[in-house]
């Protein structure tokens, strides 16, 4: 949610750890929204009506099954392996809106492609990573490099949060400021040139 403070809008991150994530509901979009509904409505249960409230979750979409954030290291490598070499989803839902009102809840899909990885590609990305707080036990704008030949879709939505998708609405908060889609080098200041990133 730090992304947010790059649009040139006031914003304070609170984390919502009490929010229990789930990945058994039928489709990936299902769980993402579930999550990122549940996080924003525990912000609400704390907030003063009429706050501005966001939040957020993604997923991964391997072959139409859930993966979420491995429990420990065998997990986060076991996840690297079915990665390696092939194609998945990220799928990230954004909930937004005032508290004591229901909130909006729109989703991101983009196709991130992974170059063949190794044992020892791995480890080393272990050695400069922590997956274990990371949908899918990696983050793209941590050494993603390593790991990611390309990227199909919002680059954002991958990174955690597709921010194109609440510009809009942030707009209308803050209608006295220009408000804009942050440059991605503001974020990730070594972000590769990855080819088919939009």
């Amino acid at each position: 949610m730090r992304m947010v403070s790059q649009c040139n809008v006031p914003w304070t991150h609170r984390s919502a750890a009490s929010a229990s994530e789930i990945t058994h509901l039928p489709t990936p979009e299902a769980n993402a929204r579930h999550n990122a509904e549940l996080k924003w409505r525990v912000g609400a249960g704390s907030s003063p009506p009429g706050t501005p409230l966001l939040a957020a979750d993604t997923v991964l979409d391997l072959d139409g099954k859930t993966g979420g954030k491995p429990t420990d290291l065998a997990e986060a490598f076991t996840i690297l392996q079915a990665l390696g070499g092939r194609s998945h989803d990220v799928v990230t839902a954004v909930a937004f809106g005032t508290a004591g009102r229901p909130p909006q809840v729109l989703t991101s899909r983009s196709t991130v492609y992974f170059k063949p990885l190794n044992t020892e590609t791995i480890q080393a990305y272990f050695q400069l990573v922590n997956p274990l707080d990371k949908a899918g036990a990696y983050g793209i704008q941590e050494h993603g490099g390593m790991l990611v030949d390309h990227v199909e879709g919002s680059i954002f939505n991958v990174i955690g949060l597709p921010i194109e998708l609440i510009v809009p609405w942030l707009r209308t908060l803050f209608p006295e400021r220009e408000v804009r889609v942050p440059d991605l080098r503001a974020i990730w200041p070594d972000a590769p040139q990855f080819p088919g990133t939009a």
